[in-house]
């Protein structure tokens, strides 16, 4: 009899959509493609698709970029670091590509946004 490979079993129900989005959040800087997230939630990549966007709305690359944008968002009002940094930090590859994501999800540039944020926070004060 041939050996079986040793996969673990998949969570049953809507978990293992939860573990995979676990996975994203803590590996933000990592290789986060579709294939990778599927090996990692135990699924197709279309399988997965399909599963994380009924869960979640969002396609899981959809989803990925949302979670980086929101890491540079709190790196950009906690640290000096340059846009370039901000954006490797958050696992994007490319200033230019890490700008042009942040502009569409977040309405304005990165520089824009540090500005804005810490000029409302300065009039809190």
């Amino acid at each position: 009899m041939p050996a079986r490979s040793r996969r673990p079993s998949r969570i049953p129900g809507e978990a293992w959509i939860d573990e995979v989005i676990q996975y994203i959040r803590t590996n933000l800087q990592g290789d986060l493609s579709l294939a990778a997230l599927a090996q990692a939630g135990c699924s197709s990549p279309w399988h997965l698709h399909r599963n994380f966007k009924q869960q979640t709305g969002l396609t899981p690359q959809q989803f990925v970029r949302q979670q980086r944008i929101r890491l540079a968002e709190q790196l950009l009002l906690e640290t000096t670091s340059s846009v370039a940094t901000v954006g490797g930090q958050a696992g994007f590859h490319g200033t230019a590509h890490f700008m042009n994501c942040f502009r569409k999800e977040a309405g304005c540039t990165p520089v824009q946004f540090r500005k804005q944020k810490l000029a409302e926070a300065a009039q809190r004060r």
